[in-house]
């Protein structure tokens, strides 16, 4: 279901889709998510960031991951350069590739 902007028959401006297990609120162009969003799997985790071309670019990462991710992103999970931070004070800085920390790291303890 899709409540917001049409333009010529596409989700374009600001809308909302939800289906039963996900939501995203936030930009769409032609019928894709690109600009600001927020992408929610109910019950589960939610990520906002910057969409393009239907897929996510850069975002922050709540509720999944056992902490915070924050940075690039690619088909939802982390891929790129990013920080994440778990409850217990670790925090890993550095590559990410298919969800996994690859490649040049740091990861600071308390």
């Amino acid at each position: 279901m899709y409540e917001g902007q049409w333009q010529r028959d596409l989700r374009h401006g600001v809308g909302t889709a939800r289906t039963t297990y996900e939501r995203y609120s936030g930009e769409w162009v032609a019928g894709v998510r690109c600009g600001t969003g927020e992408h929610e799997v109910i019950g589960g985790y939610r990520i906002e960031g910057v969409w393009a071309d239907d897929d996510i670019e850069h975002g922050v990462v709540r509720g999944r991951y056992d902490g915070v991710y924050e940075g690039q992103l690619q088909g939802l999970k982390r891929h790129g350069q990013g920080t994440w931070r778990n409850k217990g004070g670790d925090v890993y800085s550095g590559a990410w590739k298919d969800d996994h920390w690859n490649g040049h790291g740091t990861l600071t303890t308390p």
